[in-house]
């Protein structure tokens, strides 16, 4: 017997990326139903071997949906979350709209899934943003060794964070700078291809940009509110994977060759770190794969105890749809179906 899930977001990206890893993981599935604003209608998005077609998520009724994923723009879960909470749902928001919220669990599985265990009385959970996942993935087991006092980190985000859009951008650009054309652009607020733009999201009245705030309080909820975040997030003319720029503050002195065997322990974790030209994992290797790699782990000279390492991760996947298909994982495997 298998769960009764929508996917709320199908038209988008990080939607249909959710139904891949579902059927990728050969979830526990009954019932999928792929929901969208009203503008997507009839047409249909790809469930493994099945065509699923896209239903309107504006008259929805969610009874009889067990879970439901909410994926892409955060106005999908502040529009139709509440509908599905009511109807009996689980919820689990990868739109970022529950993600600082105190009382919804937000969850990395291979990190916190004991914070689920209010689940039944909310039936919320939120899923970090990328840069969030792949910092807590790498530094909640170097914590947990030697203690965690501060981390500055330098994000360089790919252009698939926008969605489709965001990736036709940049192929567009980048053909326009060959052909000598009039450049154009509507996703980002400057020309992104061959540029690196030091923006991601608008500005807060503190100097900090949406994404930057949000790892500040992300990072903060998943790795402790005593660890001081620093973050500077870099718009950068990739298509996919997330990158990660680290330097980190512990408690205690931890030499390279101990974080190096500490993470090759840790879930989800793949050290790819040799003192040689190529030693090192960049986004091109990371794309498709689930795992957080980790690479050019060294002494940081202005810390006492202080590391440095590149992150790097497929955003779209670990650092999104995978995350949530996990923590639904974890869920199914706790929580009785209820009819």
């Amino acid at each position: 017997m298998g769960w009764n899930i929508a996917v709320v977001g199908v038209n988008e990206m990080a939607g249909r990326e959710v139904l891949k890893i579902l059927a990728e993981r050969d979830f526990p599935v009954g019932k999928v139903v792929a929901l969208a604003e009203g503008h997507e209608m009839g047409r249909s998005v790809s469930f493994g071997e099945k065509d699923l077609k896209i239903q309107s998520a504006d008259d929805f009724d969610f009874s009889g949906i067990q879970m439901a994923f909410f994926a892409g723009d955060s106005r999908l879960a502040l529009r139709y979350a509440g509908a599905a909470v009511a109807a009996g749902a689980v919820v689990i928001d990868g739109t970022g709209h529950f993600a600082q919220d105190s009382k919804v669990p937000l969850v990395v599985p291979e990190i916190n899934p004991e914070s689920m265990k209010d689940l039944a009385r909310f039936h919320i959970v939120a899923s970090p943003s990328p840069a969030a996942i792949f910092l807590a993935m790498v530094l909640a087991p170097l914590a947990g060794e030697v203690g965690l006092e501060q981390v500055v980190a330098t994000c360089m985000v790919p252009v698939s964070v926008a969605g489709t859009p965001g990736m036709d951008e940049l192929f567009a650009q980048t053909r326009t700078v060959f052909m000598n054309s009039r450049m154009q652009g509507e996703v980002f607020p400057r020309q992104v291809a061959f540029n690196l733009l030091p923006q991601v999201g608008g500005f807060g009245s503190d100097g900090l940009s949406d994404a930057e705030h949000r790892l500040v309080v992300e990072g903060r909820r998943l790795l402790g509110d005593k660890v001081q975040i620093g973050a500077h997030f870099i718009q950068a003319p990739v298509f996919i994977g997330e990158s990660l720029a680290l330097t980190v503050g512990f408690g205690e002195a931890l030499t390279p060759g101990s974080a190096r065997k500490y993470l090759s322990r840790a879930p989800g974790i793949k050290v790819v770190d040799r003192l040689a030209e190529g030693g090192y994992a960049t986004p091109v290797e990371c794309a498709g794969e689930d795992d957080v790699f980790v690479s050019r782990i060294r002494k940081d000279m202005s810390l006492e105890n202080g590391l440095a390492m590149f992150v790097v991760s497929d955003n779209s996947r670990k650092g999104g749809a995978l995350n949530m298909v996990q923590i639904a994982e974890v869920i199914s495997g706790n929580m009785v179906m209820k009819d």
